[in-house]
């Protein structure tokens, strides 16, 4: 547990430094944080024993926070659609890979790539200060939802939420989670002076309070993927956290409800 905690503190401080530097860390994180979950994604394949076609995937994680710092945001989707495309012709003029690794090929580019650069986007699209303070509720929430869940969950977790995918949680811990996400809106609507914004209470608990129903859907999402794979988890980069995919499957579905949050709120 003492492992664990610290490597979240670590992360947590991770999160930190890239809001306050802005750009020059954002871009390589957030770069690398996607060539690796598309890598992490790749293997889990493996484990199923399928080969499928992931290198428009990598080009995509690797290029898209350029795209969309430094180019029309158009170009974002036009590289996009290159790449599912380069995945659709490897499937017709391919006779090396099934169908069925095509259809897995095209994952990435519904899940997790667009949620990655919807996160992005978040710090690009709505200004620094506003950015800062959505990307962080993008973040704190879910992961403040999960360490409540953990918590609360491993103390007084009685009810099973789903043993299907998730034979540890707990209907307790689920509860604990929203509460957990909530704590870390309040927490952030106080902080808001540090940034210069004065976004009002109540549009930030009622993103607080879907994020910990959001942060929680990503979490089992991702559990029913390492389930099918066959796989504890999608990596072992984080000691005692698995993965970058470990890491990031409660925050991603968290980024679109934070943009749409922020965006109706300019």
């Amino acid at each position: 547990m003492g492992k664990r905690i610290g490597v979240g503190i670590l992360l947590a401080l991770l999160v930190v430094a890239m809001l306050m530097v802005g750009p020059p860390l954002l871009i390589p994180v957030f770069t690398l944080g996607a060539v690796i979950a598309v890598y992490e994604l790749s293997n889990a394949f493996a484990a199923k024993d399928y080969r499928p076609f992931m290198a428009p995937a990598f080009v995509f994680a690797a290029l898209y926070p350029v795209f969309a710092f430094f180019l029309p945001e158009i170009s974002l989707m036009a590289l996009w659609m290159v790449c599912v495309l380069a995945v659709i012709a490897d499937r017709v003029l391919s006779h090396i890979r099934k169908t069925e690794e095509a259809f897995l090929a095209l994952t990435p580019f519904v899940y997790p790539l667009p949620f990655f650069a919807v996160l992005l986007l978040l710090y690009h699209d709505l200004g620094q200060a506003q950015g800062t303070v959505a990307m962080l509720l993008a973040f704190a929430c879910p992961l403040m939802g999960d360490s409540f869940a953990y918590f609360i969950g491993t103390l007084f977790g009685k009810h099973k939420l789903n043993t299907e995918l998730s034979p540890k949680k707990t209907v307790e811990g689920s509860i604990a989670s929203v509460f957990g996400s909530l704590a870390a809106a309040v927490i952030i609507y106080f902080l808001q002076p540090l940034w210069g914004t004065a976004v009002p209470a109540l549009p930030l608990l009622l993103l607080g309070f879907v994020c910990g129903f959001l942060g929680q859907l990503g979490d089992l999402f991702a559990s029913a993927v390492k389930r099918w794979a066959g796989i504890k988890d999608f990596g072992t980069i984080f000691p005692g956290h698995g993965g970058v995919m470990d890491r990031v499957d409660s925050v991603l579905l968290c980024a679109p409800a934070a943009y749409l949050c922020f965006y109706l709120l300019q």
